[in-house]
């Protein structure tokens, strides 16, 4: 089921890049064929590639797994163009905020998706549920924003903490405010839908939860990364404070368990989507700052 969703997901994406492709086709407007401009729907291949490499998460896919039994075919698919818009929405984001390349052609490839996402998402809202989900979408983006500015506050209030307790309450609440990101992916559906609150409430914190757990994973996975870029993670913080992979292995399982899933059907294809690593120990170890660091 999971593998089907995912290219349906991928799908919604594709089909708006080769939409895209024809209107490029119809542009009576030529510029000379030496110009090196590239085409827009070259531009929207970016984060399909960024998918398919694993490099960046697909928020809708999860959503879909919990919502699929529940909603009636029409519902489905404006569900899914509304997510996969507002999925690339966010990782182009993410993707500004996090990387450290700054040439042109690159914040060019990001503006045009932000574009063409948002298109997609925003035109495919039912006129009936347009003003409830603007609020929604706008709420969650207020929420979202703050995201940066909270994991620059946890980063420093870690560096000036002396409690081992409040250590891990901050580090617990940042994958908590972390995992926020996925929230909206969660809540829309219901209101495009005749799902009732307390079943949306419900996905939304299991998807919270998700996240949570995969931001964990993300977080072992990419300290070398994170650290050429100048981002400070909490497990980077308690790798460098207990310099014992077993140690911070046992912090960050720690920190997992305390995001828990509800007992619904669908949590289970959730765990079995969870990234995981063969030996946590054995990344944290090569991932270890040397002594002079």
């Amino acid at each position: 089921m999971t593998s089907d969703l995912t290219q349906e997901a991928y799908d919604v994406y594709l089909d708006l890049a080769q939409e895209v492709t024809a209107h490029e086709n119809d542009v009576v407007e030529t510029v000379p064929d030496f110009f090196d401009i590239g085409s827009v729907h070259e531009c929207l291949q970016f984060p399909l590639n960024l998918w398919e490499s694993g490099r960046k998460p697909m928020r809708t896919v999860p959503a879909l797994v919990a919502y699929e039994p529940l909603l009636d075919g029409d519902e489905a698919d404006t569900v899914a163009q509304i997510l996969v818009g507002l999925d690339v929405f966010v990782m182009m984001l993410d993707e500004f905020i996090d990387t450290a390349r700054t040439d042109r052609r690159f914040r060019t490839q990001l503006a045009v998706n932000v574009a063409f996402s948002s298109l997609l998402s925003f035109a495919t809202i039912p006129e009936s549920a347009k003003e409830t989900v603007v609020d929604a979408l706008t709420a969650y983006l207020v929420e979202a924003s703050r995201i940066p500015a909270v994991e620059r506050e946890v980063a420093r209030a870690l560096t000036n903490t002396t409690s081992s307790e409040q250590a891990m309450d901050l580090i617990r609440f940042a994958y908590g405010f972390r995992a926020r990101d996925i929230a909206v992916f969660g809540s829309l559906p219901a209101l495009v839908s005749d799902v009732d609150k307390e079943v949306a409430d419900r996905i939304e914190s299991d998807l919270q939860t998700y996240r949570a757990h995969c931001l964990l994973y993300d977080d072992i996975r990419d300290i070398e990364q994170d650290r050429r870029n100048g981002i400070e993670t909490p497990v980077m913080w308690l790798l460098d404070r207990h310099r014992d992979p077993e140690v911070v292995a046992a912090r960050i399982a720690s920190v997992y368990r305390s995001f828990e899933y509800s007992d619904a059907d669908y949590t289970d294809v959730l765990r079995e989507m969870e990234p995981t690593s063969d030996d946590p120990i054995d990344e944290l170890t090569s991932a270890m700052p040397s002594q002079s660091e």
